[in-house]
């Protein structure tokens, strides 16, 4: 819903696994007729801790990559980078002079999270959103809010926060 009413340009992602949400993120902006999403996954061949080990399915199917699931349709919207986003979002963050959006879905830890949205921030435009699954998890979200200084939005029984910058 929140891609269908920004509109955003340009989107990047963290945590693709089988695609589910990145192909509703690539079908709202296909019916808009813009925009871009760039997605970073470490493919989970096992259960990862911090991440996958939560998930009702923990590793991807046999022989699927992460983003399966996504019709070949959408596909012309995705670019999807493999490896770890330590290193891949700071040069992927780089190559934009800004991003509408960054949504937050890969290793669920204090720190992974942290990091994911300090580098993120700065890259956002003004206006922009920050977006983050299972929010709950750990306070990062929480913490990174309140120093920016910014309220956020819980929703999807308060596991999804939303920020603006």
């Amino acid at each position: 819903m929140v891609v269908r009413v920004a509109r955003p340009g340009v989107i990047v992602e963290t945590g693709v696994f089988d695609g589910e949400s990145s192909a509703v993120i690539l079908q709202a902006l296909s019916d808009a007729g813009r925009g871009q999403l760039v997605s970073i996954d470490l493919p989970a061949g096992d259960p990862i801790p911090g991440s996958t080990d939560r998930m009702r399915e923990t590793r991807l199917p046999p022989g699927m990559a992460p983003g399966w699931l996504i019709p070949h349709s959408l596909r012309s919207r995705h670019r999807l980078e493999l490896g770890d986003s330590r290193e891949l979002l700071p040069k992927i963050l780089s190559g934009y002079p800004g991003i509408d959006m960054f949504f937050h879905d890969s290793l669920h830890t204090l720190d992974h999270q942290l990091f994911e949205y300090r580098t993120a921030w700065p890259r956002l435009v003004p206006g922009g959103l920050l977006l983050s699954d299972d929010i709950l998890w750990n306070a990062a979200f929480h913490r990174f809010c309140r120093a920016q200084r910014r309220r956020y939005v819980r929703v999807a029984g308060g596991t999804f926060g939303a920020v603006r910058k």
